[in-house]
């Protein structure tokens, strides 16, 4: 009974907001009125609702919900309180809410949903100014919280820090192989784009504009959704989907805060997006965890990346979490060079010098890549293999 009263609170309230978003009546309007009191009732009534409740409702409603309904389960006492959970309040909101910010100001209404690296749980986006989604422009002046964990993540510098060590001043994370720690260097991600990206030619990668139009075509039931670039480097692939406007929103996402700035700089100098920063988000993540709630990405990209994650296997495992129903997964890397003779009996040592933690990149079999999309549950894969550049995808399931 409870959680059809809220049901049926939230239709009148989504009417009468409808019909204020049409209406020119005044501020002062009973109209404006009526809906504030709706709103009220609606949110008594959502915190009526027993826990257990909520839940079986998000996990009946998740289809309709876009698969967010993962993230939005878990903040139900959040919500129920008001407050804008990492995006998550309803798309037209516009209120404010300083004392439930910390007196931070405007709330995130729409833009990338955000989760803490710790807890999974959506995180408590606010802002000092105006703004209303988090992007680079917004970053400076946002508030990342997460109050079941107490902590505060930054984003002064441009890119919101969401990896679990942030802002860590005694802990040392042990050194991951060199094929991950190689591109922290501030010279690396200087020299990516001047020489270092070129060299792939040498693999069979086509270049980054035909690699780029590829992805798009793969991508094209996705489109008008959230895309996140990851390991996204120097913001190569970064800068050409924000230019095509073919996304809601754009997230560049690298462990290394050295290309992170790299990135930002080339997107200020870039004149083809320069004015669409407030449609792109930079953050630091560990690809092996993902802050975002699941099942809140549309697609994700990861050019020339696979070949250096840590662990690809809890990589695609966190891949698949995020990616909502239907979304889909593209990327590119590299495979093992075929022996002139006799490749069959030479391949059990090319593939275990290829797994040298000392080699600046992991070279994959083809089998392997599709079985690595197969354990994190995706379906419909395809391939394009050119020498040993392959360029693949994998679809989320519509139903688990």
């Amino acid at each position: 009974m409870q959680h059809c009263e809220a049901q049926a609170v939230s239709r009148r309230y989504r009417s009468v907001r409808s019909h204020l978003s049409s209406s020119p009546a005044a501020p002062d309007s009973k109209h404006t009125r009526l809906g504030g009191r709706l709103r009220s009732a609606e949110l008594s009534a959502v915190s009526r609702i027993p826990r257990r409740t909520v839940r079986c409702a998000d996990s009946l409603q998740g289809d309709a919900l876009g698969g967010n309904a993962g993230g939005v389960r878990e903040e139900g006492a959040a919500v129920a309180a008001g407050t804008a959970v990492g995006g998550g309040t309803a798309p037209g909101s516009e209120w404010e809410s300083s004392e439930a910010a910390g007196g931070q100001g405007a709330e995130q209404v729409e833009g990338p949903r955000l989760a803490c690296p710790v807890c999974l749980r959506a995180l408590h986006v606010s802002f000092a100014g105006k703004h209303r989604a988090f992007s680079m422009q917004s970053a400076p002046s946002a508030r990342l919280q997460c109050e079941p964990c107490r902590r505060t993540y930054s984003a002064r510098t441009g890119f919101a820090d969401l990896v679990l060590t942030a802002g860590v001043t005694q802990y040392v994370e042990p050194p991951l192989p060199s094929r991950s720690e190689t591109f922290k260097n501030p010279l690396v991600s200087f020299a990516y784009e001047r020489g270092w990206r070129q060299s792939f030619a040498g693999f069979g990668f086509p270049g980054p504009d035909e690699e780029f139009l590829m992805a798009q075509r793969l991508f094209n039931a996705q489109k008008g959704g959230l895309l996140v670039d990851l390991s996204c480097g120097s913001g190569l692939f970064t800068r050409r989907f924000a230019a095509s406007q073919d996304w809601s929103h754009v997230v560049a996402a690298d462990l290394s805060p050295a290309m992170l700035e790299q990135t930002a700089q080339y997107i200020r100098d870039d004149p083809l997006i320069t004015d669409q920063q407030s449609g792109i988000s930079l953050l630091r993540v560990d690809v092996s965890r993902l802050p975002f709630p699941s099942g809140s990405v549309d697609a994700i990209h990861a050019g020339a990346a696979l070949h250096c994650w840590p662990s690809p296997s809890l990589a695609m495992a966190e891949i698949s979490r995020v990616l909502r129903p239907g979304g889909k997964f593209v990327a590119t890397t590299i495979l093992l060079p075929k022996a002139p003779f006799a490749d069959d009996l030479f391949k059990p040592l090319r593939k275990q010098v290829s797994m040298s933690q000392q080699l600046p990149f992991r070279y994959w079999e083809a089998e392997e890549v599709e079985e690595l999309m197969e354990l994190a549950g995706l379906e419909k894969y395809t391939c394009d293999i050119r020498n040993q550049y392959i360029m693949l995808s994998a679809d989320k399931p519509t139903r688990r």
